[in-house]
Order: structure tokens, then C-alpha cells, then sequence
């Protein structure tokens, strides 16, 4: 593995956890014990997606417990596969058309495909940057309902630290931008270096509010973790023979899905079965205790579609407004 490889992964002589602003590190002690493609795996039961936890394993084995079998894997690590697409991206002489990809386990309930039109991301220019922005504030978004709708039970957890979700995208204009470049343009007043507005500064606002309502509101520490390009999905999962690029791609599909998708709408509002992207929105069922208004997230996931009519009334990619508020 390259040196860049590693150091995406974990930082010297420091343990697993977030560091900085949201830039989540694996211990350097589970990156040198496992295959790359080990060290995110799937829950046996539930089938989601979490991190290795070096807490945990280290009380498994004092336990006389094996760390790898997958009935005690630790679920304090929460992991979201994200992706952004976008057709003819940058080209002039065609229209853009986005679609978003969110994967958190290996069941349909767990995968979604979302067209990007305009009552997901109203007046802006189609780009696959935005996408990829969009589809990490959706992954965060889709986690907490699950989440605070008891889709992720604290059992395993098998640490003292608070639990976390982790963005997981191949994505490094977000990963960098929210972790290294959010926090600069705040202190020169929400300019970049040349002085000027930074590019989807509206989508990095909404990214971070989602993030801080989390960890303020609901007890969440967010992270998130850099896949780099240039090995596909350095992560996958366990056992090692599995296909290591298999949960990017999945997000990476989806997108695509939701792009076609969004093509497919702007032809017609009512879609064919064959071009029917696989999600409907929905009003979620329950809302967070003491909050008087519904966060809005509108959809329903692969195998709770229920009519093939297309008619997405909203899509609230943001949490709470800019002065802390649940919107």
C-alpha cells in the first residue's frame, strides 16, 4: 500500500476517531493487522455497514471472544456509502441531469436512489460536485431518521465513545472541503483564498448544519472518511476475498440510477416501469422527541415503492436553518 493510501486511513501514533474537523482516522494498529478490505464490515444480522473498533476487538479477545465473528461485530461505527452523478457533466451543448446514491447496508431498505430535480436542489446548476455535496447531506439525512426511528440498535457496541456515522465517499472535494476548507473560509468570512465565494458554499452550509444538529441534537459524532480514486474503494468488506470495490460501486450505481432517473422525468413526470428509479418519497413515520416539525425527508426505498406515479413534493436536504433551528 502507498504511503498516500495509508495515510487516508490512519495518523500516526494517534487512535481511531475523528480528528480535526470531522476527518475520521482508523487506529494505525487494526490498518497494519488487516486487508484494506477488511477493516469496514457488514453486520451478519442487520446488515449494515460499520468500522473496525479498536476498543472493541481489544475487549472481545480479553472476553476469550473471536473479533471477527460476525454476531459480536462492534456497531458503535456507523458507515454510509455515498455517490454524486451527473450525465454530461460540464458539457455546454447538452442538458446536466444529477442522480444521488446512498448505501448503508446490504438490504433494499438500506439502499436509495435519488433523481436531483428541482424540489431536491432548486435553481443551481446541475454538477457532478454538487451531486456528490447532495448525496453526502442525503446519506447523513436518511441515517439519523433510520437511526432515531430504532434502525440501529446499541447493542455491540463495545466502547465508552459516543457512536458515530461516517460518510464514506471517493468523493475528496467533499471530504476536503467540509474537513479542511469549511473551517478556513469561516475565518476569512466565508471567502476562499482569492477573496471570493466559494463554490457551493450553500451545500457545504447544509452539509455542516446537518452535522451539527446531529451532534448537538441527537448525541452523534460525524466523520468522514476519504476512498481513494485511484484503488476504486480502498474499503469494502469482510472476508478478504470479497470484491473490494462492492459497496462504492453499489452507491456509485444508484447514482447513476437516480441520474438516468432524472433524465427519464424531465421527459415525462410520469415514469415507464422500465425507467422507474427505485424510491418514492414518503413523510417519515416518526418524528425526534420534543420537536415540533417534521425534518421532511420524503422518500421510501427500493422495496416500499408503492405506485408507479412520480410525484416528488419535497426533498429537505438540510436539518436545521442557519440560526440553529429545526426547520
Amino acid at each position: 500500500m502507498t504511503d498516500r493510501f495509508l495515510s487516508s486511513l490512519y495518523q500516526p501514533r494517534t487512535g481511531q476517531g475523528i480528528r480535526g474537523h470531522r476527518r475520521w482516522y482508523f487506529c494505525e494498529s487494526v490498518v497494519k493487522a488487516h486487508f484494506p478490505q477488511e477493516l469496514i464490515r457488514t453486520c451478519g444480522n442487520c446488515g449494515h455497514f460499520f468500522t473496525r473498533c479498536c476498543p472493541g476487538e481489544e475487549q472481545l479477545r480479553e472476553k476469550g471472544y473471536d473479533p471477527e465473528s460476525s454476531e459480536r461485530l462492534c456497531h458503535n461505527y456507523c458507515v454510509v456509502y455515498t455517490d454524486g452523478a451527473c450525465l454530461n457533466n460540464g458539457r455546454r451543448d447538452s442538458p446536466q441531469f444529477c442522480g444521488l446514491g446512498i448505501a448503508m447496508g446490504t438490504g433494499d431498505d438500506d439502499q436509495l436512489s435519488v433523481p436531483v430535480n428541482e424540489e431536491v436542489d432548486s435553481g443551481a446548476t446541475r454538477t457532478n460536485q454538487r451531486a456528490e455535496l447532495l448525496a453526502a447531506i442525503a446519506g447523513l439525512n436518511v441515517w439519523m431518521h433510520a437511526f432515531v426511528n430504532g434502525g440501529f440498535p446499541d447493542k455491540n457496541t463495545h466502547t465508552k465513545d459516543r457512536r458515530a456515522v461516517i460518510i464514506a465517499t471517493d468523493s475528496e472535494y467533499v471530504v476536503k472541503g467540509i474537513t479542511e476548507w469549511y473551517p478556513t473560509w469561516k475565518a476569512r468570512d466565508w471567502r476562499a483564498a482569492d477573496g471570493k465565494t466559494p463554490k457551493n458554499l450553500d451545500l457545504f452550509h447544509k452539509l455542516n448544519d446537518a452535522a451539527v444538529y446531529l451532534e448537538s441534537n441527537v448525541g452523534v459524532d460525524v466523520g468522514f472518511l476519504h476512498l481513494l480514486r485511484e484503488v476504486r474503494s480502498p474499503i469494502a468488506i469482510h472476508p478478504p476475498s470479497a470484491n473490494v470495490q462492492q459497496y462504492n460501486v453499489i452507491a456509485d450505481g444508484l447514482a447513476k440510477e437516480g441520474a438516468e432517473g432524472a433524465r427519464a422525468a424531465s421527459m415525462s413526470r410520469k415514469l415507464t416501469k422500465n425507467s422507474e428509479p427505485h424510491y418514492k418519497f414518503a413523510q417519515p413515520k416518526n418524528r425526534l422527541a420534543n420537536d415540533p416539525n417534521d425534518h421532511k425527508v420524503m422518500y421510501k426505498s427500493r422495496s416500499s415503492a408503492e405506485s408507479d406515479d412520480f410525484e416528488p413534493r419535497h426533498f429537505d436536504l438540510c436539518l436545521v436553518q442557519k440560526d440553529g433551528s429545526p426547520r
